[in-house]
């Protein structure tokens, strides 16, 4: 600078912006051509991703990055940056992977132990968890802030500095609105009470106002987010140790892309109200009843978080989602309960989650896959189709079908989109292999060999990590739910999305199941679940074997739910004997009840057939809500050392019976025994 200079202020404050890093932050080669600019730390982040690297070697050898971090007092940043020479590195691409590892993880470590208040123009990518409203998170919430709390402390990033793991950003509309919106609509005596049918619950929920101040807050948020979002819900007791509640309430995701921010706010505001008349929807009211809880003492907080994946076509979805847990409940070969296991499938969540056809593996051995015995078991009981959000702009009317926007979608759209390959194998008729090369003409089998072993991603060691930290924190085995994306270009994207503990095993009852049992029981399972003697049970519903076709499966849902509702107001339990996996949304797994359906139900048996021979779930809802409630549940897998005796229920005459079903009721209880400890069931007749 000369100080003689005519323009010396000018001079200066060009030398404090360029030079003292008070400006933006201007990427330039070393001949001094501008190539990017950064306003922060965040910006700069991203830029580093894109930016030529000489441009970075430019920069890095006069520190202008721990300079610049210092004069915006990010000193945790400047002194990792400051002490490294780019000497230092073996490879120029190893310095960018070095910038932006320190400088992502501690931007993410100051987020993590805060929950910000909703401030209008805060972006949500540089605050990432934010509340709005008084009240409760819900337990939804609280376990999404656990979940960012641990992964800040567990430094995942340098453990697999391959891939990004990142939760996406998140806002809670606490529960404060949700008793304000019932109060100011006069609208809680009807929902409690249950008299209205639930369709008009929601008609009512919709036309009513949420708080102006509500309405102007989400639209302040929107104008800073167009991503496609999930509207989720979150409730006091959702989630928590003894009372999942998993499933039972409502999700939406909008793909958030109208052309006017008003009608984005119009779709986020139904999506909202909607998942708030969830609260007193049939499956919650049913589900209370098997409870000491009281519907009326629910409050529901509401999560907005923005989707993981990336837009293919028409469509919004990652490459695969699934669901971990630390605990195995039914463990083989080697493999140890603590061990816990995985469930994962092509597309968005809700295949898993409902009882769709996925690839289950453990963690710590993901190439051992039991669940596939041969090539028959890769062709029938894998993936044929799978869930992504229709990115159509949303018109008409926003109700509950129109805001419904997840589709079903042939393998076919994610080979066109080239989402398949790195997920799928494929079936060579001739020689009756499968292999990895798509070159090949013949079925296309999801079987995620390539996702296991890919020596980037190390899916089965990150899970493992995840789970034993989280359960050593929560003091509980934990469930997590995941998506995971597979860019063409770029590293994969992992997206935490949900931490919860399973549910809490009741005090074990010592039971003891013996030879005469077992020679006696009309039911034996090896692959049981729950605990304890089912005592003071007389009905029996099962599915008529000589009926049952699997294209009709909702149709004995429906049945299920008319004889379900008889026995509820006889204040009769039951046991309930079907075939496939119970409560799966796929009608080719299984038959898909809802908890409104089943309330009075204490066991479930499951009964395979050839080529109809589910393996019982875990990464379910309808398993997390059945675990918590004790619901027995027991296996008999075709082809087994399981068994059910239909002769033995053929000559017992049946007190009703409809299309598909019977019910048939002793006068003396039948003896039901499940132990525990090693996954054992007996039913006998009185």
């Amino acid at each position: 600078i000369d100080k003689n200079s005519t323009r010396l202020i000018e001079d200066l404050q060009r030398f404090l912006e360029e030079y003292m890093g008070f400006g933006d932050f201007i990427f330039r080669l070393p001949d001094g051509t501008e190539v990017a600019r950064a306003g922060n730390p965040r910006e700069l982040l991203e830029r580093l991703r894109e930016v030529p690297i000489e441009s970075i070697l430019h920069h890095a050898r006069q520190q202008h990055f721990s300079h610049w971090m210092m004069a915006r007092t990010e000193i945790r940043i400047a002194e990792q940056l400051y002490p490294k020479q780019v000497d230092d590195f073996a490879a120029p691409e190893e310095l960018r992977r070095f910038l932006i590892r320190v400088i992502e993880t501690v931007l993410y470590e100051k987020q993590s132990d805060i929950i910000t208040r909703f401030i209008p123009g805060r972006s949500p990518y540089e605050v990432q968890f934010m509340r709005l409203g008084e009240g409760s998170l819900g337990g939804k919430a609280r376990g999404i802030g656990f979940l960012r709390y641990l992964l800040s402390r567990l430094d995942l990033r340098r453990f697999f500095p391959d891939i990004t793991i990142q939760i996406p950003p998140t806002l809670v509309i606490c529960t404060g609105e949700f008793s304000r919106f019932l109060e100011d609509n006069h609208l809680a005596a009807a929902a409690v009470q249950g008299k209205l049918p639930f369709a008009e619950l929601q008609a009512r929920f919709l036309t009513a106002e949420v708080h102006p101040e509500l309405a102007r807050d989400l639209r302040a948020y929107l104008l800073a987010l167009r991503a496609p979002i999930a509207v989720r819900s979150s409730s006091l007791l959702e989630d928590s140790l003894h009372l999942p509640l998993a499933g039972l309430y409502a999700t939406y995701m909008l793909p958030n892309n109208e052309p006017t921010v008003e009608e984005r706010l119009a779709s986020l505001l139904a999506a909202v109200k909607l998942v708030w008349a969830s609260t007193f929807g049939d499956s919650p009211r049913a589900y209370y009843r098997q409870t000491s809880y009281r519907l009326e003492d629910e409050r529901m907080a509401v999560v907005v978080q923005t989707l993981g994946g990336g837009r293919r076509g028409g469509y919004f979805y990652p490459s695969f989602s699934g669901v971990a847990q630390s605990h195995n409940f039914y463990p083989v070969a080697y493999m140890k309960p603590e061990d816990g296991v995985a469930q994962i499938a092509l597309g968005l969540g809700k295949t898993v989650v409902e009882g769709g056809a996925i690839v289950r593996f453990c963690p710590r051995y993901p190439l051992l896959l039991p669940q596939f015995a041969n090539i028959r078991d890769w062709l029938y009981f894998t993936q044929k189709d799978f869930y992504g959000l229709d990115m159509t702009v949303i018109e008409g009317p926003r109700d509950a079908a129109t805001m419904d926007r997840l589709k079903l979608l042939p393998l076919a759209e994610a080979e066109a989109q080239r989402v398949l390959p790195p997920v799928a194998s494929v079936y060579q008729p001739e020689s009756g292999l499968l292999v990895d090369s798509f070159f090949y003409d013949g079925p296309r089998i999801v079987t995620f060999q390539k996702v296991l072993r890919n020596p980037r991603l190390k899916l089965g060691e990150l899970l493992s990590s995840l789970l034993t930290v989280s359960e050593k924190a929560m003091r509980t085995p934990v469930e997590i739910e995941f998506a995971c994306d597979l860019p063409e270009e770029g590293r994969p994207v992992f997206y935490p999305l949900q931490l919860r503990p399973m549910a809490a095993k009741k005090r074990w009852e010592q039971v003891k199941i013996t030879v005469e049992d077992k020679a006696r029981a009309f039911c034996y399972s090896e692959t049981a679940h729950g605990n304890g003697s089912y005592r003071g049970i007389c009905d029996l519903v099962a599915v008529d074997p000589d009926a049952f076709e699997i294209s009709r499966t909702r149709e004995i849902a429906r049945e299920i739910g008319e004889i379900n509702r008889r026995l509820v107001a006889e204040k009769r339990s039951y046991v309930l004997v079907g075939f496939g996996r119970w409560g799966s949304t796929d009608p080719w797994m299984g038959i898909g009840v809802s908890w409104a359906q089943i309330s009075a139900v204490r066991v479930l048996v499951e009964v395979g057939l050839k080529g109809f021979n589910a393996e019982p779930a875990q990464g379910t809802h309808f398993f997390q809500n059945v675990t918590s409630l004790n619901i027995g549940c027991l296996s008999v897998p075709y082809r087994s050392n399981s068994f059910l005796k239909w002769e033995a229920l053929a000559g017992i005459t049946p007190l009703h019976t409809t299309a598909h079903l019977k019910l048939l009721r002793w006068p003396e209880p039948l003896t039901i025994r499940i132990d525990g400890r090693i996954g054992e069931a007996v039913l006998l007749l009185p």
